[in-house]
């Protein structure tokens, strides 16, 4: 049996726009919200990793009769090889920005080559660069695991019991967050603690195929704006309730960070209000991007877009750093906050931001275009067989 179906994704025009939406949303975080999308009421944090999982378990079908070995295979040949490119790559690409932007080439270390190894298998990441690909590796995880899991359990396979113990978990570890933060061992089980905390999600995009999306597909239009309203009016009333607006959010997740509110099954509630949301919006106003060029070519490529958009950020502002060393002085350029922060943007004027967000989408679709050419030409210089 075929698990994850490249066809199936490609034909199912919702969830490819559900990805858009979620790659888009990324980048905007990163780019000091130049669009904004419903962010102040259904804030981009409190769901848009949980929604990519989410969209992974809509479209896999592992169980029993799945060849695993096989299928985790694929998934390692399909997520991690390409991830082990770009990290060499980005490994140089970061060097060569940083002596950049000090002004002179920066010492490469024994301890600079070492430190991207233990990054990654606890935040993520190898360099801050592609540190928003840390959901690549937990991502992983979560596919082995489930996999693992519906293979050894196979027939007798309960979806709510699966997802009840998942939610269990997933509280448990917002809970060890909290409590041990600070510990050492912690930081070293980030790994296997961001995978469990996701597993809710690959679950409930199983059960939404199976069992809800079949009958909202026969809900009018009228019931699903008034469930956009509820679930607004949800979000709002619990940023009243909670101590700070800002708690039903838990960014930094890549280090199990930002669990600030005191009720541990806060991260939980606000991804399944979000998830819901975002998906009950593209089935009322969706339909006339589904056939859209663009849409769907992104779709098709928001694991690069995730990788790549930092870099596109860093190189503006290298652009920008040379204009205000050499030919006039931009107002509000903060030098030491580019040096120190990857995800540092000009934003003196907010017509920038835009400029971010565009060429941070478009100049990864364009690194994509070159990569596909340069794989091209090595497969045709190959001598055939």
């Amino acid at each position: 049996m075929k698990a994850d179906s490249i066809t199936d994704r490609k034909s199912n025009k919702k969830f490819m726009l559900l990805s858009v939406i979620g790659i888009i949303m990324v980048v905007d975080l990163h780019c000091d919200f130049a669009l904004n999308l419903l962010n102040f009421v259904i804030p981009y944090e409190s769901f848009f990793i949980p929604l990519f999982i989410f969209i992974s378990g809509y479209f896999n079908k592992v169980d029993d009769r799945t060849d695993l070995k096989g299928y985790l295979k694929r998934k390692a040949k399909k997520l991690l090889l390409p991830y082990l490119v770009i990290s060499i790559l980005m490994f140089w690409l970061e060097w060569a920005i940083n002596s950049c932007k000090y002004g002179s080439l920066q010492p490469v270390t024994q301890e600079t080559l070492l430190i991207p190894f233990v990054n990654v298998i606890t935040v993520g990441y190898p360099v801050l660069l592609m540190s928003p690909m840390w959901y690549v590796i937990a991502f992983f995880g979560v596919t082995l695991v489930y996999a693992v899991l519906k293979k050894l359990i196979g027939s007798k396979w309960n979806s709510i019991v699966a997802l009840s113990v998942f939610c269990l978990l997933n509280i448990l570890v917002v809970w060890s967050a909290k409590t041990f933060k600070d510990s050492q061992v912690f930081f070293l089980l980030l790994l296997p603690m961001k995978t469990v905390f996701l597993l809710p999600f690959m679950e409930l995009g199983g059960i939404y195929r199976e069992k809800i999306e079949p009958k909202t597909n026969d809900i009018r239009i009228g019931w699903k704006i008034i469930m956009l309203m509820a679930l607004i009016a949800l979000n709002v009333a619990r940023m009243k309730i909670l101590p700070d607006p800002g708690d039903i959010e838990f960014g930094g997740l890549y280090a199990l960070l930002g669990f600030s509110s005191p009720y541990y099954v806060t991260p939980l509630i606000s991804s399944v209000i979000g998830i819901l949301f975002w998906i009950t919006l593209v089935e009322v106003l969706g339909k006339v991007f589904y056939e859209n060029r663009v849409v769907n070519y992104i779709s098709e490529n928001t694991y690069y877009i995730m990788g790549f958009h930092l870099l596109c950020f860093n190189l503006i502002n290298c652009v920008l750093l040379f204009i205000n060393n050499n030919i006039h002085k931009l107002p509000g350029f903060d030098i030491g906050s580019l040096r120190s922060m990857p995800y540092y943007i000009w934003d003196r004027y907010p017509l920038f931001k835009f400029i971010y967000l565009i060429l941070g989408v478009a100049g990864s679709l364009l690194i994509k275009l070159v990569f596909d050419k340069i794989i091209r030409a090595v497969r045709k210089s190959r001598p055939q067989t």
